[in-house]
């Protein structure tokens, strides 16, 4: 079964106004208060200090796959230890990670494509009249431009 987040999840309003300039430990702090000490940690012993090197990290998780005694405290609160001395990622850790990759993604859209997010909360309203029709067949919502074209105006 795979685990994904989707748009319920995230919400960027839950974070700082300026998490895309945020650096080290400012940046760290938001990422636990988000997720617990052991993400951040994970996120904080690979150097990942702010949102955009974290987005450009491919996998944040492989550096558990690492054998260095430097890591063992990480493992041990990010991971079960197997039997046969392996680990395993605990599943809440995957989906924080997979969490702030989300948030993060969303965060970068709005501020590079800020009208986007306009658009998509306008064609989400929709009145209780709309309630019981197919969501391809709702009504749009018009522009301040096609409302003027309308009454005649230009």
């Amino acid at each position: 079964m795979s685990i994904s987040t989707n748009k319920y999840c995230t919400d960027t309003s839950i974070l700082p106004s300026d998490i895309l300039s945020l650096q080290g430990s400012d940046f760290f702090k938001v990422v636990e208060s988000l997720t617990s000490n052991s993400v951040a940690d994970l996120i904080r012993i690979q150097e990942i200090r702010n949102v955009r090197v974290f987005m450009l990290v491919p996998d944040i998780l492989a550096v558990l796959k690492i054998d260095s005694s430097e890591l063992d405290y990480i493992r041990k609160t990010a991971c079960f230890r197997l039997q046969n001395n392996n680990y395993i990622v605990k599943l809440g850790i995957e989906t924080s990670i997979r969490y702030l990759r989300d948030l993060f993604a969303t965060k970068i859209r709005e501020y590079y494509y800020p009208d986007n997010k306009q658009q998509n909360d306008i064609g989400n309203n929709s009145s209780s009249s709309d309630d019981n029709v197919p969501s391809g067949q709702k009504r749009r919502a018009l522009s301040s431009e096609q409302i003027s074209n309308k009454r005649g105006r230009k």
